[in-house]
């Protein structure tokens, strides 16, 4: 895999992937950040693949990142014994039916006539008949029915809280693990991601949060989502379960665009290339899809059952870089520099990042080297989608970790540094190291007059390694 690729995988890990030699596969193929979804799998599994991977990773001497992805309230069906439903089969859902749902919001608001779809709507009943504890339907295709599979009411929401108890629960005990960030499932507005900061600051952390938008009132909500999170994923399975399906192209498109107006990284997720599940080559459209994503401008590709599950999981990610790599070389950054220049007029560090990325451009540089704090620079810089490498270096931890989710953004730790001078040598150092620059090599260089203070960002010049 090239080390220049800015369009960044995440590797949603699990029975398929979590031994210690596919770890390491996807590590030499320049994963960086991992996803565990905890609605699967006890959470005695998940803490040993963080320490597998933080073992790993401190061998490498390598900063990666990891995310919990919270179960959130997604309703799903019991547990019972899978079995093949034909057309026209009548079956009941319910407390106490032929297919256990133990959701009592479930029976508070199906009615007669609701279509219900299970997992990512390959299985479709029609509501004939509700009754105190079950609900009556009639199968309108065919497929194999298995347990824990999630359920859709379309056109309806259940009245649950994005944030629930349970996610209280689970959050307790995985605070004490080294995660990074914190994905909150089926995001309603603003107020939820609030809600599980608040629980988090409570706690004395300060962990990122990624909102999942996979509802429909989300998309509605998207500029308040935008404004309280510090990542946004467009979960496309969801979606096309409360959207009609030949929106959800239009909403990724939208939602990507205004994340990136705001400085927030995306994540496009779901179904990328859903067919290497059992396959060791994907489909076209498939393929075309991943592009699609890229040339719209999301920061990260997700693969979900892929890796997860599936038979060809370090395949899948070989794809996806390939894909990358293709898309990036034909990707013309200069119509993107022009058509993003409106958003350096919003306040002094846009424009400083606008006149960074201007500059690499026209001087053909090759890297810009970014000194951040928070990492709030490193990311205004990559919304304007530069042709170079973003080297951001940063005293802080957590910073280097979540700028692993940022588009063309290559972050490393340094040390604590008291003067500019002092910090653009570490700076300098840490971009030869890693192979981006090398001696001779002009660079752009933005940071503040006092490292260490967020918010400072005020110099931008031009050095030769």
């Amino acid at each position: 895999m090239s080390p220049f690729l800015r369009s960044k995988i995440v590797v949603t890990l699990g029975p398929a992937s979590c031994e210690l030699l596919r770890l390491k596969a996807l590590l030499n193929e320049g994963v960086r950040v991992f996803r565990l979804n905890l609605s699967h799998g006890d959470l005695a599994f998940h803490k040993r693949i963080v320490e597998s991977l933080r073992e790993e990773s401190a061998e490498r001497k390598i900063e990666i990142s990891i995310f919990v992805d919270l179960p959130g309230p997604k309703v799903r069906l019991g547990e019972f014994k899978a079995f093949e439903v034909k057309e026209g089969d009548s079956l009941s859902f319910g407390l106490k039916s032929d297919v256990p749902l133990p959701e009592k919001a479930f029976l508070k608001v199906v009615e007669e006539g609701d279509v219900i779809l299970l997992g990512d709507g390959f299985l479709r009943f029609r509501v004939e008949r509700v009754e105190r504890d079950r609900a009556k339907v009639r199968a309108e295709s065919s497929g194999k029915l298995t347990p824990r599979l999630g359920v859709t009411i379309v056109g309806k929401s259940f009245p649950l809280p994005a944030f629930t108890e349970k996610d209280r629960e689970i959050l307790s005990e995985v605070l004490s693990w080294d995660i990074d960030l914190i994905a909150l499932s089926f995001v309603l507005s603003g107020k939820d991601v609030f809600s599980l900061k608040s629980f988090l600051k409570e706690r004395g952390k300060e962990l990122p949060v990624i909102a999942k938008v996979e509802r429909a009132e989300a998309v509605e909500n998207i500029e308040g989502i935008l404004k309280t999170t510090d990542v946004v994923m467009v979960a496309r399975g969801d979606l096309g379960l409360t959207l009609p399906l030949e929106e959800v192209p239009m909403v990724q498109k939208r939602i990507i665009r205004e994340a990136r107006r705001e400085g927030v990284p995306s994540i496009t997720a779901t179904q990328m290339l859903e067919s290497m599940l059992h396959s060791p080559r994907p489909t076209r459209a498939e393929v075309s899809d991943v592009a699609n994503a890229i040339l719209d401008g999301t920061d990260c590709l997700m693969l979900s059952g892929e890796t997860a599950v599936g038979e060809y999981p370090i395949e899948a990610v070989k794809t996806m870089n390939k894909i990358s790599s293709m898309v990036e070389r034909e990707f013309d950054y200069g119509s993107a520099l022009a058509c993003s220049r409106v958003w350096a007029q919003n306040e002094p560090l846009d424009a400083i990042a606008f006149a960074a990325c201007e500059l690499a451009y026209n001087l053909e540089a090759k890297a810009i080297i970014v000194a951040t704090t928070t990492g709030r620079t490193a990311r205004r810089v990559s919304r304007f989608r530069p042709p170079v490498p973003v080297i951001a270096v940063s005293p802080s931890l957590l910073t280097v970790r979540s700028l692993n989710l940022t588009w063309g953004v290559y972050p490393f730790k340094v040390r604590m540094c008291r003067t500019t001078d002092e910090m653009l040598e570490e700076a300098l150092k840490a971009s030869q190291r890693s192979g981006f620059v090398k001696e001779g090599d002009r660079v752009v260089v933005t940071s503040g007059v006092l490292p260490g203070i967020p918010g400072g960002t005020n110099i931008i010049k031009v050095e030769t390694v």
